[in-house]
């Protein structure tokens, strides 16, 4: 008898309730929801990483200015997404993005200094018309320092960690890299769209 009662309460408490849900990390500010917005937006991490892992692949004189390009464009993305309205990336477009980078960097092809210097302020640019739009001044240029500072931590972080796997294990760490970038880009573009 006693177990019925007790496995009726338990079933009470099984019960679905309505979800609550929040911001991933609360209102932290403009500067560190810029900085966090790589790790909050699976499509900008995505098509950052995708980058990072072509970094990896190319030699280091060609990553340096490709690197610096990239941290100008991401400054100059969010001010470009307020002055023009454009599109935020979907998921979609990120996987389609993250297949081309990873197909890429699969092949570790050295590529020249400037067509890797396009792509890197290609996809800072994308990464960084990603974020919110603020309109007040000082809140946009925090944002904007946040997410420049981000992009280039995550991109940096990535390049690093796979540059010291490369060093130890061979090449082929960077090509299996590339292969897990083409193989999420391939999983994210399948994924149905959101509806408007």
């Amino acid at each position: 008898m006693r177990l019925r009662y007790l496995a009726g309460a338990f079933a009470f408490f099984l019960q679905p309730g309505t979800a609550q849900s929040h911001e991933a990390f609360g209102d932290l500010g403009p500067f560190y929801q810029g900085l966090l917005h790589p790790l909050a937006d699976p499509a900008q991490g995505l098509v950052l990483a995708g980058i990072a892992v072509l970094l990896a692949r190319q030699p280091v004189q060609v990553v340096r200015p490709a690197f610096l390009v990239l941290l100008l464009c991401a400054c100059f993305g969010p001010l470009i997404h307020l002055a023009v309205s454009t599109p935020s990336l979907d998921s979609r477009s990120a996987g389609l993005v993250a297949v081309i980078l990873g197909g890429v960097a699969i092949f570790g092809i050295a590529l020249p200094a400037g067509l890797v210097a396009i792509m890197a302020g290609a996809i800072a640019l994308l990464a960084g018309i990603a974020g919110d739009v603020l309109t007040d001044v000082r809140s946009l240029l925090l944002s904007t320092g946040g997410t420049a500072v981000g992009i280039a931590i995550f991109v940096l972080f990535l390049w690093a960690a796979l540059d010291i796997i490369q060093s130890r294990l061979g090449r082929l760490a960077g090509a299996v890299a590339g292969s897990w970038v083409v193989a999420i880009g391939v999983m994210a573009a399948a994924l149905p769209g959101a509806p408007a």
